[in-house]
């Protein structure tokens, strides 16, 4: 992908594109994690990225963000064990927070590893 240039750019369209796979598959985040990581295994590979990172962005946004999809089975799963509404996404203050430290380790470089497993700093 030609527009990303640097490794925060990559963590946060990596994020992004799994958000919005996650949301037109109704909370498949199976579906999201695996075609994310298909369209962005090669974007890593190439900018000396380890899958690591890769993974654990997956996680971040792949994962977590199935039970904020209102029409997701997570959710629905979530709304029976609660018995609940959708009313509890604004307090799963966990799901939102995780990205943000996402993109501070993008950012920073902490705990980013290149394909050598040596720590890359800014």
């Amino acid at each position: 992908m030609k527009f990303i240039k640097n490794r925060t750019v990559l963590v946060f369209v990596t994020l992004v594109y799994c958000y919005i796979v996650n949301f037109l598959t109704a909370g498949g985040q199976t579906v999201s994690i695996i075609v994310t990581e298909q369209t962005f295994e090669s974007t890593y590979e190439d900018m000396n990225i380890s899958r690591k990172v890769l993974s654990r962005t997956l996680e971040d946004s792949g994962t977590l963000s199935a039970p904020i999809v209102p029409w997701g089975v997570a959710t629905i799963y979530v709304m029976g064990v609660l018995g609940c509404s959708t009313a509890y996404i604004p307090y799963a203050w966990f799901i939102f927070i995780v990205p943000v430290f996402s993109m501070i380790c993008a950012i920073t470089g902490i705990g980013v590893w290149d394909k050598e497993e040596k720590p890359v700093r800014k």
